[in-house]
């Protein structure tokens, strides 16, 4: 429906109806003259949304089986070569516009974004990911970013090589980061404006695994990639195996002054620690341990401004194969990963005040292994009845405590 008379309107009502428009209507309102393209222009740019992992509904992961919608494990396969296409356009089109005009970039203040590796056709080279980061270093007044990436070991030589660019979204106050990527970006992106963070989410992060050379020593069962250095044409470079990420949030300790709301969702490991095994995404015993005291320490640093604070562990997907490729696993009294949490992490709340915390969630403690895991003898009820006594005691009246062991999220384990 036309409506000639709009530029009549005075600015404050052009501007609501704007904000009730959809990217399409914001579109072609900017095309219309170059009175309107100047107006629409910072609307259109404000909320930059080229993702799928908020799509709603379960969802086919790469490992098999179904998870919920936040987590990045899509089979970029599942798309459909249509919209494939599509996907690969929109954000083509994206860097396109924000490197031939460069203004534009300070009008986005919302940023929600999905990586997926892309090939210029198929089974061919990957496409560059350079125009990703000269228009994300154009993005300098994203205030809320929610990123996500499934980037597996072949991408990695892609972003590794790729370096981003430093302070990627120097102004970001709220950061949701969510999958599979190189440690260097996590830090790009997490190390970018810690003293101005509100709210961190960090959803199951999963280190891509360093580069090592071909002829080195590697671990046995690591699998090596065919990939030529640029450096040395006579040596080829693999990955070391993808493990969840530890590190970033050290980085951060005593530098989020202004810190409210933290999220830390991750795999938890429900298998006997005499488990050892290629490709064991949560590495030695001791740096399984180090991941959880690096939570600890974190959240004890942000305790003065903390109101919400959510720990989540769950599980790999299970596939309900009791013996799980022929190989059935041992299990003792407990979990590793509920004894990891009580012992590191729930004692800090008991080691001083948390004068503004109101809600605390506590999820996936006291659950179940995995189906093929044999001979589990769950832990004494009593000790997690401790615990959540304990819990609930140092929160003020009003507060809420949410003790359980559902899970929200479906868990990915990196392989």
């Amino acid at each position: 429906m036309s409506f000639p008379r709009f530029n009549t309107l005075l600015p404050e009502l052009q501007h609501e109806i704007m904000r009730q428009c959809n990217a399409s209507d914001l579109s072609a309102l900017a095309q219309t003259c170059r009175m309107m393209h100047n107006e629409a222009l910072p609307f259109l740019y404000r909320h930059v949304d080229i993702s799928c992992h908020n799509d709603p509904g379960p969802h086919t992961s790469q490992l098999g089986g179904e998870i919920t919608a936040d987590n990045p494990t899509r089979s970029y396969a599942t798309f459909g070569m249509e919209r494939q296409r599509s996907f690969q356009s929109r954000q083509g089109m994206f860097f396109e516009a924000i490197t031939k005009h460069p203004e534009y970039g300070r009008y986005v203040e919302y940023l929600t974004w999905t990586y997926f590796r892309f090939f210029d056709k198929p089974g061919q080279k990957l496409i560059d990911i350079q125009p990703m980061w000269i228009a994300f270093k154009h993005l300098e007044r994203v205030k809320v970013l929610d990123f996500a990436a499934w980037a597996d070991e072949t991408v990695m030589s892609v972003l590794d090589r790729a370096r981003a660019p430093p302070l990627l979204f120097p102004n970001v106050q709220r950061l949701r980061l969510t999958g599979h990527m190189p440690s260097v970006f996590i830090t790009k992106l997490i190390d970018s404006n810690p003293a101005g963070l509100v709210s961190l989410e960090c959803n199951n992060l999963i280190d891509s695994g360093d580069e090592v050379s071909y002829y080195e020593d590697t671990p046995r069962g690591i699998g090596i990639s065919p990939l030529q250095d640029d450096d040395d044409d006579d040596e080829f470079l693999g990955f070391a195996p993808a493990e969840l990420m530890s590190g970033h949030l050290q980085l951060l300790e005593g530098r989020c002054v202004k810190l409210r709301h933290l999220t830390i969702r991750s795999l938890g490991q429900d298998l006997d620690e005499t488990w050892a095994e290629a490709n064991n995404p949560f590495g030695s015993v001791e740096k399984d341990e180090a991941r959880y005291k690096e939570w600890a320490l974190f959240i004890s640093s942000v305790r003065n401004t903390l109101e919400s604070l959510t720990i989540e562990q769950g599980t790999a997907i299970d596939f309900g194969d009791d013996n799980y490729y022929g190989r059935p696993r041992l299990q003792k009294t407990g979990l590793p990963m509920d004894d990891r949490l009580l012992q590191y992490v729930l004692p800090i709340f008991t080691q001083g005040q948390w004068p503004t915390l109101k809600r605390l969630e506590i999820l996936g403690i006291g659950s179940k292994p995995r189906r093929f895991v044999r001979d589990f003898t769950p832990r004494d009820p009593n000790v997690y009845a401790a615990a959540r006594k304990s819990l609930a005691d140092l929160l003020e009246p009003g507060g809420v405590l949410v003790f359980d062991s559902t899970v929200r999220r479906g868990f990915f384990d990196g392989q």
